[in-house]
């Protein structure tokens, strides 16, 4: 079984903001080659250096939804951290 199957059938995750940006900092770590060559396949496939639009607009949408696979991964990881824990305990009394 892949990480793909995995995660779909078998993983289960409280997908917490802060868990989440963590994992990406640590999976997408500029200084690992294999992070490198991961996220260097996958601007290949969404195009991400070749933004020119073509005349399809179904070709458009498909290269900038995939665009958007890009964009969320740097999101997560120019996020800054999350405080949740104290912050709300501290609301709540």
């Amino acid at each position: 079984m892949d990480i793909v199957d995995e995660v779909v059938y078998r993983f289960e995750d409280s997908q917490d903001p802060e868990h989440v940006r963590r994992a990406y900092c640590d999976l997408f770590s500029a200084d690992s080659l294999e992070a490198r060559v991961v996220v260097k396949h996958l601007v290949r496939l969404c195009k991400w250096e070749d933004e020119m639009d073509c005349n399809d607009p179904i070709i458009n949408a498909k290269y900038e939804s995939l665009r958007g696979i890009i964009r969320n991964i740097k999101k997560q990881l120019n996020q800054k951290p999350i405080e949740l824990g104290e912050t709300l305990v501290e609301e709540q009394i």
